[in-house]
């Protein structure tokens, strides 16, 4: 293989990305999903509204038990409706905040006469925030996972606050990549068979490479799915800014600091998002690869939704093994953590619960991208034939055997 069987790649790109703009249903989907993106943020800030949000109590005495130390004033710095809070001693204060520690690991509470279940719920999580970042210092987020040992036997489970906020980075990061590649494959097979189903892709075949063909179709469906994703999540950010505008303070904050999600993310230093980042970059345009391949098996566009299927199904048996590999720990760990497409989901995970070294996550990275290559090379190989196949779905099983007929280029 040369370089020039990648010239051609940007007016691919560009071309296909261009086509997908200009689709209707591209259009409506995303205006569609965005209002209601925006809807449920404001209906959820309508339901937590709770008057002018503030809190009942000013004054509060902290008990801390832990030998780790943790002030109010980084307590209500943690939540925005906790800025008035004080401290001050056990005869004045209105609601107190415990920090103990006990043989099952560190507990929060906060209690005070008159102290609504809300105001109760704010203070425990924010004073849970402040402590795991007082207890974490500069080290960033570090964690492990619980392993069948540990959950089995609650006395030997060691540091159970970061267990449950690295299942939830670990829980975003898995929906974040399956969102992405669901949503691309869908895009990069429809506008595979559209070209198929036209001819327009034997015109195209004359001028570009079946190598720089297939690139730029996945790489533009991979961009719109980004470009999307960033657009939602602008728009939901707008949304909790005109819903704090228009009905006041909310409580989506600290529904958002309950989930865990807020306290992991705050966790992360620039390695581990390095790892979560190349990671996800890998999967992603692997997964985008096997779309393209699966639209090219179909001849028409009944089958896409059989196509789509397929890429699906691979990426939740991926996911669904990486979940069954948190259960163990040791050398099923490993060898999750180097399979292919199983290990996006649980090599940067691992890592950041120091599980697995760098250098196990560096060799997953390295075997992804050799079957991504894998992937380019069989779509280089088997693509201009498959563009002239018509009738049934070339199954997986006949697709190897027409990669080994011949160079189809």
């Amino acid at each position: 293989m040369n370089g020039r069987e990648f010239a051609g790649t940007g007016e691919v790109f560009r071309f296909t990305l261009k086509q997908y703009l200009k689709a209707k249903s591209t259009l409506v989907s995303m205006i569609v999903l965005l209002i209601g993106l925006m809807g449920a943020v404001f209906i959820a800030a309508y339901s937590t509204q709770g008057g002018t949000g503030d809190l009942s109590v000013q004054q509060v005495a902290l008990v801390n038990r832990t030998g780790i130390p943790v002030s109010v004033e980084e307590i209500a710095a943690a939540d925005e409706g906790l800025q008035g809070l004080t401290e001050t001693g056990l005869d004045q204060a209105q609601a107190v905040i415990t920090l103990g520690k006990d043989a099952a690991g560190y507990w929060i509470s906060a209690r005070g006469e008159g102290l609504s279940s809300d105001d109760q719920t704010a203070l425990e999580t924010a004073a849970m925030t402040a402590f795991n970042a007082a207890r974490l210092g500069s080290r960033g987020f570090s964690g492990r996972a619980m392993t069948l040992t540990e959950y089995l036997n609650p006395d030997t489970q060691k540091e159970p606050t970061q267990f449950s906020a690295r299942f939830t980075l670990a829980y975003v990061y898995a929906m974040v990549l399956m969102m992405l590649v669901m949503f691309s494959s869908g895009y990069i097979i429809r506008s595979v068979l559209e070209e198929k189903a036209s001819r327009l892709v034997e015109t195209l075949l004359v001028s570009v490479r079946p190598m720089a063909l297939i690139l730029g179709k996945v790489l533009a469906g991979m961009c719109l799915v980004v470009g999307q994703v960033c657009l939602l999540a602008l728009g939901g950010w707008g949304a909790l800014n005109l819903a704090k505008v228009f009905l006041g303070h909310t409580d989506l904050a600290r529904m958002l600091a309950q989930t865990g999600v807020l306290s992991a993310l705050s966790h992360l230093n620039a390695g581990a998002i390095g790892v979560f980042a190349v990671s996800m970059l890998l999967g992603f345009f692997s997964f985008a690869l096997l779309g393209g391949l699966s639209g090219a098996c179909c001849s028409r566009m009944e089958d896409m939704g059989s196509a789509n299927t397929a890429v699906v199904f691979i990426t939740l048996a991926a996911y669904l093994a990486s979940v069954l590999a948190s259960a163990f720990e040791g050398v099923p760990v490993v060898v999750c953590s180097l399979i292919p497409f199983v290990s996006v989901f649980t090599a940067p995970v691992k890592f950041l619960g120091g599980e697995i070294s760098f250098w196990i996550v560096g060799a997953s990275w390295v075997l992804q991208a050799a079957v991504a290559a894998g992937l380019a090379l069989l779509c280089r190989r088997v693509y201009p034939r498959l563009i002239l196949q018509n009738g049934a779905r070339v199954k997986w099983t006949q697709l190897i055997k027409m990669a080994k007929g011949g160079e189809g280029a």
